[in-house]
């Protein structure tokens, strides 16, 4: 197992070369080895060897195909003592965990009628979220009661709620201070990932150093900001594992596609670093990413951005995240088809899609056609979340060498469940638990509560142990992207124009599209419809699944929909592509429409947490409130609402909708066949035309959208049903057209989507 953060397997004689000669024993597991933590979907079948291409040689670029450059500063204080010292800590912190549980026993799940009222220790100045003071406990023993007042023993199986955390705590504290007796880490090594501090802009700005040439800054000083900040996380992670094993960002250093991957995605930092001003980070994804059940400001997109813009900054580039997450189970595959609107991937550097949670059928094309929409428009994607079908298998191998990553799966911290730091116990045992398996257990590196998991969602410091892994990436690829530069203003005697012509940015990851792969999910398996549910009691007139014919070429219909994303207006914010409701809605002829603003969906409370038993970073209500909310289009029951399509948009002439007709209560329209709920639309064609009658293709073949879309989430047939439809018939192409919308007589209705290409 390499050990520096940019070794790579086989690349050198001697893999110990970079970091000294030191035992890697505590880094964990062998690659060989088990590696699922409990939050990760179980084993599924792989796929078939013969799927797409595994390519080991970097598509034609130009130069910087070469290993990332050794980390000097963790060479530096990677010593065989430290290393020592960690594994001391792995021992000390299993004798911590069977001392506890011979003591109060293992964490279990209590029911309704012995879920305690936690107790905390007067002696500890951090109590915990509803807890109650001892000499405030109704018991006579002074532990902990049910809510009923009954006493429970003090060594009682469920009592340890609090009592494994306020252990975890004294026992962390001591730990802590003995490492930093044992082996201190320099004060400027954690200075640069004190996100709390950093936030509040202490030590900021940091030094850019003397320009070079034209460049405005030194690329040598700003990457030994890199190297320092990463090394301090390696340190403060105790090693490498969590970044190169397992649970990850992949592909990781031991795999063929690792090179390929690492070096189209420094060239592309390298593209912004030469060039400076802004460089986008977008995300969409279901309640993980929104940051549902914590403050907004600990959502692990908003961890990514507090660390990198400081350091970013010293090279004259500002760094910024788009969190396009929503929260109540939207579906993923009009999210996904969406996303270039969302998240303005037309400006968006880099994207991360996670969905944990709302998994989009047939996922393995709409995780494909996302990733090669996304590199079509100059954007480096990564795809993450839990995959049913190994999807990643399928994607990643054939597109790493752009830059393309998969991963992390659902999320995790550095040791979650492995029986070391969790109490034993079942699923739910980890609830409102703090610490991420490294004891710490004070607060995050932003400063709040160190609860890994709040239910199924991640806490503040599960979602630090989200953003750590992109950052451990980010900070290998641009410490390479800096070297790049360093060899590139030696070779051309300090001109930019050199670099400037060799580093394309953008426009070198849209190139890719001349270079993809055949798509890797089969195609006649696609169009057989395997892996896809098929309604018994109704007959679907599309026997294949949504998405295929966007890759798979059909006889007679051409594959139009692999190379970009529709304009998209959609109920669903925040949105950065600059296209809403108002922009293409004409007032005039759209009598009784409205639209109606929602609250921000995954919004709870001034604090922004519902757990009991977790200490908490109070925060003001600024920094807890939270984006994701909806601006749902109503269309009433007297009349259409009518669109004005601009000929700019219609590229292929195809749009399509998710439109929800029904009678007062009813909760979104009936089935697709029951044409009583079927909504009325008659299109100009041009503007200037009569309006005709235009017929529904319900779920073509060509969209990537889901049967089972519902107003507010994925809910399947019979209780809410497919509601999203294409035009029949294509519009014509280079003039304005406009399309009028509505509900049969007596119904109103709501859109959610509409989308052109």
């Amino acid at each position: 197992t390499a050990v520096g953060p940019t070794s790579i397997p086989g690349e050198n004689d001697d893999p110990m070369a970079a970091v000294g000669p030191t035992s890697i024993e505590h880094l964990g597991p062998s690659p060989s080895a088990p590696e699922p933590p409990a939050s990760t979907p179980p084993p599924q079948p792989s796929p078939p060897a013969a799927v797409g291409p595994v390519e080991t040689v970097p598509w034609p670029r130009g130069k910087g195909n070469q290993p990332p450059t050794p980390n000097p500063v963790l060479a530096e204080f990677f010593t065989a003592a430290r290393v020592a010292m960690f594994d001391q800590n792995d021992r000390r912190r299993a004798d911590h965990t069977q001392e506890l549980t011979d003591k109060f026993g293992t964490y279990n799940k209590c029911d309704g009628e012995t879920r305690l009222r936690h107790c905390w220790n007067v002696s500890d100045a951090a109590p915990l979220v509803g807890a109650v003071r001892l000499d405030e406990c109704p018991c006579e023993d002074h532990t902990c009661c049910t809510r009923k007042g009954n006493p429970i023993p003090i060594n009682h199986r469920t009592d340890n709620a609090t009592n494994w955390d306020m252990d975890r705590k004294r026992f962390c504290k001591v730990l802590r201070e003995d490492n930093a007796k044992s082996q201190p880490v320099p004060a400027e090594l954690l200075h640069l990932i004190d996100l709390a501090a950093l936030d509040k802009q202490e030590g900021l700005p940091l030094p850019s150093g003397a320009p070079q040439g034209s460049l405005p800054f030194d690329p040598t000083v700003v990457q030994s900001h890199f190297f320092k900040a990463q090394a301090a996380l390696v340190l403060y992670a105790e090693g490498t594992t969590i970044f190169t094993e397992g649970n990850t960002v992949k592909p990781t250093a031991d795999t063929p596609e690792y090179l390929g991957m690492m070096t189209a995605l420094a060239r592309r930092f390298a593209a912004s670093l030469i060039r400076g001003g802004s460089f986008v980070l977008a995300g969409n994804g279901d309640s993980t990413m929104a940051g549902a059940d914590n403050c907004y400001y600990d959502n692990f997109l908003s961890v990514i951005e507090r660390q990198l813009k400081p350091l970013l900054a010293s090279a004259k580039v500002d760094f910024s995240i788009r969190n396009c997450g929503h929260n109540g189970g939207f579906n993923s595959l009009e999210q996904l088809t969406c996303a270039g609107t969302m998240m303005g991937i037309e400006d968006a550097d880099l994207a991360i899609i996670n969905y944990p949670y709302v998994h989009p059928q047939n996922e393995e094309v709409a995780y494909e056609l996302f990733v090669r929409r996304a590199l079509a428009s100059g954007t480096i994607p990564n795809i993450g979340g839990n995959f049913h079908h190994n999807s990643h298998l399928w994607v990643v191998p054939g597109y790493a060498r752009f830059g393309v990553t998969a991963g992390p799966f659902g999320y995790g911290g550095y040791t979650l469940n492995n029986g070391v730091w969790w109490p034993p116990g079942n699923g739910r045992a980890t609830w409102g638990r703090i610490g991420d398996g490294m004891c710490h257990t004070d607060k995050t590196r932003s400063g709040s509560s160190p609860v890994h998991s709040r239910n199924w969602h991640p806490g503040p410091q599960g979602h630090q142990g989200m953003a750590d892994r992109f950052l451990f990436l980010y900070m290998t690829a641009i410490t390479q992207a800096l070297e790049m530069i360093k060899t590139g203003l030696v070779e051309s005697k300090g001109k930019l124009g050199p670099l400037l012509a060799e580093y394309k940015g953008r426009e070198e990851v849209k190139r890719a599209v001349a270079h993809f792969p055949e798509p890797t999910r089969n195609c006649e398996a696609c169009r057989e419809g395997v892996n896809y549910v098929v309604f018994e009691d109704r007959k679907w007139d599309h026997a294949k699944p949504p998405g295929c014919a966007a890759l798979c070429p059909v006889k007679g219909q051409p594959t139009w929909g692999d190379k970009s994303f529709p304009v998209c207006l959609t109920s669903l914010q925040p949105i950065f592509g600059g296209v809403t409701w108002v922009d293409w809605i004409v007032p005039a002829a759209s009598p009784g429409y409205t639209l109606e603003q929602g609250t921000p969906n995954s919004n709870l409370g001034p604090t922004g947490f519902t757990n009991y038993g977790t200490m908490e970073t109070p925060r003001p209500e600024s920094q807890c409130t939270h984006q994701d909310s909806t601006n749902t289009l109503n269309i009433g029951a007297d009349g259409p609402v009518v669109f004005k399509i601009p000929k700019a948009a219609l590229k292929q002439g195809v749009l399509g909708a998710c439109v929800f007709c029904g009678n007062k209560g009813s909760g979104g329209s009936a089935h697709p066949w029951d044409l009583e709920f079927a909504p009325i639309v008659h299109v100009q064609a041009p503007a200037t035309a009569t309006p005709v009658v235009s017929r529904l293709d319900w779920l073509n073949n060509q969209t990537a959208f889901s049967f089972d879309a519902g107003l507010y989430g994925n809910v399947a047939y019979p209780k809410k049903s497919a509601s999203c439809w294409t035009l029949a018939d294509r519009l014509p192409l280079n003039q304005e057209a406009l399309v009028h919308v509505e509900c049969p007589a007596g119904m109103a209705g709501k859109m959610q989507y509409l989308w052109v290409w």
